[in-house]
């Protein structure tokens, strides 16, 4: 494990719920029920450790309702290869863990009803299905994995299903879910999502992160925040920035799930990676666009798409006509960077088929001397998508 260390000045909040158990007269340390020095000095260890970890893409939330402390704390984790510092496939499977404790702060009974929705396109809310501790949609998908800790009940509902639980008072119980990113079909990949360990997973994942973070440049201010939002934003690129499958090829986006590849944005998460350090990863990213330049056209008047950056393997969105220049910009900040002439050499053929589509589709603006002469046809910007010889594109 790595030698951390809390420079001097550090601060951090952390809310604590005390309890009976953290109580003078119940640790043996006095015979007053109130806070023990010896449970303090454990919240203050427990506070320093999430100090150090408010980096790593362990989620941890707390919330109270109807006198129920909800604790959760969430991660993702590979499903077979374990959390090596290997390249993973772009289609490997995925499995989030999230531990939920139930906490009763009430002297009497509560019935937990804990519901579960699974919800398609953030609209239509599936069908579900409980079998072994799985819930399934109807047509056979599996979605998730409940382990009850032998406790409770789960059942389906006409809106999804419902982990029911019977907590006595000042009583508390955890559960554990566990959803495979994609539809997990054979039977060995369901028994490996029953056998992950939550605790051995997150301490697997938290020290794979502490590991790549350590790869790269680092940023240390008097600033906590602005330390953790340094190493967050890293590992906040290198997760969504999809490897397509069956290539060493990678999308660079701004955002997960079903965002799409905006080039303008993408170049500026690459030239992050390049001043951090990262260079094969931002190479990985650059690789996309010469991969699939002239693929796609970008919507304007323009005569052909021979040449154009824009192209993303079917990650393409919205034809921001901004995306080719920035591409171009890139691949020389790229080389910048590195000084890597043989890379260079490889893609200097792209870099000037990209030159030339522009000097090509200038002409059409330069038949007479008009405002726009010389600027590239009229195209969709970004959100602005009217037609119109943009000074941006120029």
């Amino acid at each position: 494990m790595p030698n951390h260390q809390i420079a001097a000045g550090l601060s951090k909040n952390q809310a604590f719920l005390v309890e009976e158990q953290h109580s003078a007269a119940h640790i043996g340390s006095g015979i007053v029920s109130v806070l023990s020095t010896p449970s303090m000095i454990a919240f203050m260890e427990i506070t320093a450790r999430r100090l150090l970890d408010d980096y790593l893409p362990v989620i941890r939330t707390v919330w109270v309702a109807n006198d129920i402390a909800y604790e959760q704390e969430a991660f993702a984790a590979w499903l077979w290869a374990g959390q090596s510092l290997e390249r993973h496939a772009g289609d490997d499977p995925v499995v989030a863990l999230a531990r939920v404790c139930f906490k009763n702060l009430s002297d009497a009974p509560k019935t937990i009803s804990f519901p579960i929705q699974t919800i398609i396109d953030r609209q239509t809310t599936e069908q579900l299905v409980v079998r072994d501790g799985w819930i399934f949609t109807k047509s056979g998908q599996a979605r998730l994995y409940l382990d009850k800790n032998s406790t409770g009940r789960l059942l389906t509902q006409e809106a999804g299903a419902v982990y029911e639980l019977e907590l006595p008072g000042r009583g508390s119980h955890t559960i554990l879910f566990k959803i495979p990113h994609i539809d997990l079909t054979q039977p060995e990949e369901r028994s490996r999502v029953e056998s992950l360990d939550f605790d051995a997973q997150k301490e697997d994942v938290a020290e794979f992160w502490r590991l790549r973070i350590a790869q790269g440049a680092q940023i240390v201010t008097p600033n906590v925040t602005l330390n953790n939002f340094y190493r967050t934003h890293l590992m906040h690129m290198l997760v969504i920035n999809d490897r397509e499958p069956g290539a060493d090829r990678n999308v660079a986006r701004c955002g997960g799930f079903h965002y799409g590849s905006f080039p303008d944005e993408g170049c500026m998460a690459i030239s992050d990676l390049d001043r951090r350090g990262y260079h094969q990863e931002a190479e990985r990213c650059l690789e996309l666009y010469v991969h699939y330049q002239g693929s796609v056209p970008l919507p304007g008047n323009y005569h052909n798409k021979d040449g154009v950056f824009y192209g993303s393997g079917g990650y393409e969105e919205a034809g921001y006509n901004r995306n080719h220049g920035w591409i171009l910009w890139c691949l020389a900040e790229h080389y910048r960077y590195t000084q890597n002439r043989a890379w260079l050499e490889r893609v200097a053929p792209a870099l000037v088929k990209g030159c030339e589509w522009i000097i090509s589709e200038r002409q059409a603006t330069m038949q007479e001397r008009t405002i726009q002469y010389g600027f590239l046809p009229s195209g969709s910007l970004e959100d602005v998508t009217d037609y119109w010889t943009w000074l941006a594109t120029k």
